[in-house]
């Protein structure tokens, strides 16, 4: 997910030079640090401008973030995510890391999740990626997965804090009691097993036990 973040990044913001080295370093740029630091030694860190430094490894990717550049000014954002997905082979190149299928379920859920945002208030790609970085942060404080369902039919794991107030239509709430009350209800057991069977407190029990309770 980090280096299509990278991607949408420097596609957002051309100035953004750190992002555009996450791309490069990754599937889709394929340079190596060596290469890069020439690159950047021969001012080549700007796609907008041509280089003759490893021009057969970067020129196409060069021509490929000055057009999806240009795009992202004029298109809704979800729609330009779907297509940074296609012209990158994003898709492609998650699919061959080493949790594939969740790696690629990840970019999907980033561009459902740009509809979802741009539907409640219209955003620009770099305000999504901001917006985004954000979210992501807060989530990761909270110890929860932040794409765990955007507009997917799955069942969400988190905490009673984090679910108030999204109204889902079905919930389960499980308790787990602590250890210190159940080591308590265990010596009030063994106590209650020692009195005498006729006795009102063992009785009682033997009511509750009896009505369900």
């Amino acid at each position: 997910m980090v280096d299509f973040l990278n991607l949408l990044s420097v596609v957002a913001n051309p100035s953004d030079t750190l992002s555009l080295v996450g791309v490069l370093r990754s599937a889709a740029g394929g340079l190596t640090d060596a290469e890069i630091l020439e690159l950047q030694r021969a001012g080549g860190l700007d796609f907008r401008r041509p280089t003759k430094n490893h021009r057969s490894k970067v020129e196409r990717l060069y021509r490929t973030l000055n057009e999806l550049s240009r795009e992202a000014s004029v298109r809704p954002v979800g729609e330009m995510i779907r297509i940074i997905l296609e012209r990158v082979w994003s898709l492609e190149l998650a699919s061959q890391s080493e949790h594939g299928d969740q790696a690629m379920a990840n970019l999907i859920k980033i561009g459902l999740l740009a509809d979802k945002w741009n539907d409640q208030s219209p955003l620009t790609l770099l305000s999504f990626v901001r917006r985004f970085e954000a979210y992501r942060n807060d989530e990761r404080e909270e110890g929860e997965n932040p794409l765990a369902d955007v507009k997917y039919d799955a069942v969400k794991v988190m905490t009673i804090h984090k679910a108030k107030g999204l109204n889902f239509p079905l919930c389960f709430c499980r308790t787990f009691p602590h250890p210190r009350r159940r080591t308590e209800e265990k010596r009030a057991g063994a106590r209650l097993a020692q009195r005498p069977r006729g006795s009102p407190a063992a009785q009682g029990k033997k009511d509750q036990r009896r009505d369900g309770f």
